[in-house]
């Protein structure tokens, strides 16, 4: 047996509903600026499911953006032209991110037996090592024993507190 059908008019009533539900997200969005959909469900008296949804249908109507993420979740807004979107933003941070063959080959030069890196030993404590050979064109020698690919080298090489061998998810 197939799916049981919804009568036109009870459609038509759905979508009413739906619709007068995503014009008070919207008022209120225009009014507040930026918010979750937690928060939207909180102030406008929606179940958290319902809210998501009407959430979910705004975005395929590409009335509402994407354009963060807090601790609640993540923040929308009403579309506009200049407003990059969450995915746009996470894009630009990872190709910022990327390790060329020109940026190993730069701090290849720079790297030299005896610099200090950290990495994982086997209980999982965390432990330094130095670079012990820099001939090979692939790899990197540590005195630990351990080789580390040059872009894994040049990743921990930068700002930050970074460890060999564990790659940002």
């Amino acid at each position: 047996m197939g799916r049981k059908k919804i009568p036109k008019i009870s459609r038509e009533e759905i979508n009413r509903i739906s619709g007068e539900k995503q014009d008070r997200i919207l008022k209120y969005m225009r009014e507040t600026g930026p918010l979750t959909i937690q928060a939207a469900a909180k102030a406008l008296a929606l179940t958290h499911s319902d809210a998501r949804n009407q959430f979910g249908n705004l975005r395929t109507k590409n009335v509402i953006d994407c354009v963060g993420r807090c601790r609640e979740g993540y923040l929308y807004t009403v579309h506009r032209e200049d407003v990059k979107t969450y995915r746009e933003q996470r894009e630009e941070l990872q190709a910022g991110e990327a390790i060329w063959p020109e940026t190993i080959e730069k701090f290849r030069k720079c790297i030299a037996p005896g610099d200090v890196y950290y990495y994982r030993d086997e209980e999982g404590s965390r432990r330094r090592t130095k670079v012990a050979d820099t001939r090979y064109p692939h790899i990197c020698l540590f005195d630990n024993g351990q080789t580390y690919s040059w872009a894994d080298v040049v990743r921990c090489s930068r700002k930050g507190v970074h460890t060999l061998g564990e790659w940002p998810r």
